[in-house]
């Protein structure tokens, strides 16, 4: 029997709300965030990062918020999720709707 070993490989980054649109229709703008990002955070980032990455695509429709999707890319070989810092983890909520006890 194969066990297999799974770890969160999401990155949080701090992409505004406004924003965050753009980030997952433009290819091009989605790497000049990631690189800025980069630049400024590098923490956030795999230690691989600096050979390179990729956009690998998107994750699913969230089933918690509406319309709400992830950008994928690929680091090394390993994929890691792209999720905005305004959302919670497992994509409960946004951060300032439950803040402000709209939501539990």
């Amino acid at each position: 029997m194969t066990i297999k070993y799974s770890k969160s490989r999401t990155i949080v980054l701090p992409i505004a709300s406004g924003i965050y649109g753009r980030f997952m229709l433009e290819s091009k703008f989605a790497y000049e965030t990631i690189k800025e990002l980069y630049e400024s955070h590098v923490y956030l980032f795999p230690a691989q990062m600096l050979s390179g990455y990729k956009l690998n695509g998107r994750m699913r429709l969230s089933k918690k918020i509406e319309g709400f999707q992830m950008r994928k890319i690929m680091v090394a070989g390993t994929n890691y999720q792209i999720r905005p810092s305004y959302i919670l983890p497992y994509c409960r909520e946004q951060v300032d709707l439950v803040s402000r006890g709209l939501f539990y």
